[in-house]
């Protein structure tokens, strides 16, 4: 339910938080206009779990953690994001961070009701 539609809409939220993130390196003078063009033209993203402080490893590990339903680590993760980034992906980011809330109150329940 949920969750899948979470992973479903991660592609297209993370496409833009990397359009967003290369315009904001555009507009700072990091990348060049040309180069802004041309990388949103290309639009490629990892598809395996990388490490650094870019958008596109970062968006790599959320993406990793979503399928392996580390939602906390996920949630770490899009946080981290660059600003750009993150505006672009808010709404996505408050739906992950209530469906961490959710699982992480109904480990809670089921453990205070096991150990009853």
């Amino acid at each position: 339910g949920r969750f899948i539609a979470l992973g479903i809409l991660n592609h297209d939220a993370a496409h833009n938080a990397l359009r967003a993130d290369i315009q904001a390196k555009a507009d700072d003078g990091s990348i060049s206009k040309f180069g802004a063009f041309f990388k949103s033209q290309v639009g490629t993203r990892s598809l395996e779990r990388k490490e650094g402080p870019e958008t596109d490893a970062i968006l790599s590990r959320i993406e990793d953690d979503l399928v392996n339903r580390r939602l906390d680590a996920a949630v770490a993760e899009a946080n981290s994001l660059p600003d750009a980034a993150k505006s672009a992906m808010g709404d996505w980011i408050a739906n992950l961070s209530a469906l961490a809330a959710a699982q992480s109150d109904l480990k809670d329940l089921s453990a205070a009701l096991g150990a009853s």
